[in-house]
């Protein structure tokens, strides 16, 4: 990029890198992109170590990951989730506890993801787990068709 094109490399080409890396499962690659090549890390490129860490069950680096970006936003509800998730998934149930106990201590809430899709001019919003929305059964039986073709949603 910088040889080629003459483009320097900013951070967010180095989060990008980094999600890439932890999405195809190279996780300590990706770890050492952010200690080697990035000057100050945000919190953005270690939620996507630590999103990387919760896939691949990583509980390491999604600890390392986690303590970074817990230091950077301590009042982000959505990176202690994703730290607690990073255990759930290893059955730890024990520190999924100490961190939503933190969580409660900070009142620190975690609302629900959203997206807008618009077709054919028209805008639907979504939230996570609504069994509300008029065209929910379309919602998750197509949900459900991109998860058997091996999409994960």
């Amino acid at each position: 990029m910088k040889w080629k094109f003459g483009i320097e490399p900013d951070l967010d080409h180095y989060t990008c890198i980094v999600d890439l890396l932890g999405r195809s499962g190279k996780i300590k690659e990706a770890l050492s992109i952010i200690l080697k090549k990035v000057v100050i890390p945000d919190s953005k490129i270690w939620s996507a170590l630590l999103s990387a860490a919760r896939v691949h069950e990583d509980r390491k680096i999604g600890a390392y990951a986690a303590e970074k970006v817990l230091g950077l936003e301590s009042d982000n509800a959505g990176y202690y989730t994703l730290f607690s998730n990073v255990n759930a998934s290893l059955k730890r149930w024990d520190e999924v506890e100490e961190v939503r106990s933190v969580m409660k201590e900070m009142n620190l809430v975690k609302y629900p993801g959203w997206s807008c899709l618009e077709v054919k001019g028209v805008l639907d919003g979504f939230v996570s787990g609504d069994r509300l929305h008029c065209r929910v059964d379309e919602i998750y039986a197509m949900l459900e068709c991109l998860n058997r073709n091996g999409l994960q949603v």
